[in-house]
């Protein structure tokens, strides 16, 4: 008994060995015959820009160089902009390799930033050209402007280094006014592709700071302001950039994650400020109409400009004007957002839409001069928590 167990003790142990031996070997050769890129050799690419010019592309990319490895000591982060030109993006792309003497990779880039002129392409063959053989991924985010995007990826934001996290991270959070949309690559594609055709796109302006920001490290670079309230709406048959106001309006009725404070205006020359904590809207349709009752929670800030020594509430008669006051104003530029889309022939309010749902394919073609509208707002104030 004792000598079979030791035989197939024996047997296991030489199993084993066997085993590590043939893990070893294959893990030797597959590491020496694979073509593994190493950091120190991509150009990873965190926000890439794309003009359309003449017949030609003119592609911007910033990537981020790594420079060191395992072996040494420690290593440093470089942020580079480069540009180049060619017949089809993949060409540009090439270009830029070139340039860089890196592997350029879009996997890890969260930041298309296109001009009007780009846009205004065929959406779905420019973005498949990023999206398969580049690897784009499908939840980057698009950004239009009409300035030089080399010079916008090359500027000095004085809060971050680099102008493609700022823009991510302002965008993500919704750190701005209530105008300020976000669009991914996805549902871009699926907006433009919809019955209504139509879609909003935050519209990016660069401005130089005339006051520079005292700082502990004094810089005589130049500093710029990025300024993401208008919007750019934009279908097959044209585009228009929006203000904020009706940006503001138009995110409120597509998005409703709005983060925003309000100032309301009064006749006696009071000011009663709100936040907006949750806006909701129920749509129903009747024939070729849309009605919409939108509802919106806010929170008291301040009130300023009253002359009473009273400590104010959200229960108090001057917060109550104030309040009917915001329901009609919200409901008036809801309905201005209307006309303006209806005056220039974009329906990026996503109205066609919402009638197909309802009539399906008996809806017909390019009805949107036969859409009405109607938008009613509902306020409620709470104290401010």
């Amino acid at each position: 008994m004792r000598k079979r167990t030791a035989y197939f003790k024996d047997r296991l142990l030489s199993k084993k060995w066997l085993v590590i031996l043939i893990v070893g070997v294959i893990l030797t050769v597959f590491g020496r015959v694979i073509d593994n890129k190493a950091l120190t050799q991509s150009g990873i690419v965190v926000g890439i820009g794309i003009d359309y010019r003449d017949n030609l592309y003119d592609v911007t990319i910033q990537a981020v160089a790594v420079d060191g490895g395992a072996g040494s000591d420690k290593g440093s982060t470089n942020f580079l902009t480069y540009s180049a030109k060619g017949k089809t993006i993949s060409d540009a792309v090439n270009s830029l390799s070139e340039k860089l003497g890196l592997i350029v990779s879009l996997s890890h880039c969260n930041l298309v930033i296109m001009t009007r002129s780009a846009l205004a392409l065929e959406p779905v063959r420019t973005f498949s050209a990023l999206t398969k053989p580049l690897a784009l991924p499908e939840q980057a985010l698009v950004v239009a402007t009409d300035m030089d995007v080399g010079k916008v990826f090359a500027s000095k934001i004085p809060s971050t280094e680099n102008v493609s996290f700022f823009l991510q991270s302002v965008l993500l959070q919704n750190l701005g006014a209530g105008g300020l949309t976000s669009v991914s690559v996805k549902d871009y594609l699926a907006m433009r592709c919809s019955r209504s055709g139509g879609v909003m796109v935050p519209y990016l302006e660069l401005y130089e700071m005339t006051d520079k920001p005292i700082s502990s490290q004094p810089s005589e670079d130049k500093n710029f302001v990025i300024d993401l309230n208008k919007n750019l709406v934009i279908n097959d048959k044209g585009d228009m950039v929006i203000d904020e106001t009706t940006a503001k309006s138009a995110n409120m009725f597509l998005s409703k994650d709005v983060k925003d404070k309000i100032a309301v205006p009064l006749k006696n020359g009071g000011v009663v400020e709100f936040r907006v904590i949750k806006v909701s809207s129920k749509t129903k349709v009747e024939g070729m109409k849309v009605v919409c009752e939108m509802k919106m929670n806010v929170s008291f800030v301040e009130a300023q400009g009253f002359d009473t020594p009273l400590v104010l509430n959200c229960n108090s008669p001057e917060v109550l004007d104030a309040k009917n006051t915001l329901e009609q104003m919200l409901a008036d530029d809801l309905e201005s957002c209307f006309l303006l889309s209806k005056q220039c022939g974009i329906d990026f309010l996503g109205l066609e839409n919402l009638l197909y749902q309802k009539h399906g394919r008996h809806l017909p073609q390019n009805c949107f001069d036969q859409i009405l509208f109607e938008a009613s707002y509902s306020v409620t104030v709470t104290e401010n928590s």
